[in-house]
């Protein structure tokens, strides 16, 4: 996964995070319990469910943005799988 941040006024701020981490179950069982702490209930195995179709659409489209972003001030957020 890559996140990217673009200003103007300073150059593009990189974030890389690799996919096996994002879609590791022991990782959906750890975001489950830390998203609780925000009063967002989601179930583990859901959160898998979704892990798995992110994997199948990332085999098929190579270079898939998940969210784009741009603010009025020309900030732009990418996030790419």
């Amino acid at each position: 996964m890559k996140i990217k941040i673009y200003n103007d006024d300073v150059r593009a701020i990189n974030i890389y995070i690799p996919n096996w981490l994002m879609t590791n179950r022991i990782v959906c069982f750890y975001i489950t319990k830390v998203i609780k702490k925000y009063k967002i209930e989601i179930n583990t195995k859901d959160l898998v469910k979704v892990m798995k179709v992110i994997k199948r659409i990332k085999k098929t489209n190579k270079e898939w943005n998940i969210l784009e972003v741009e603010t009025s001030d020309n900030e732009r957020l990418i996030i790419k799988i």
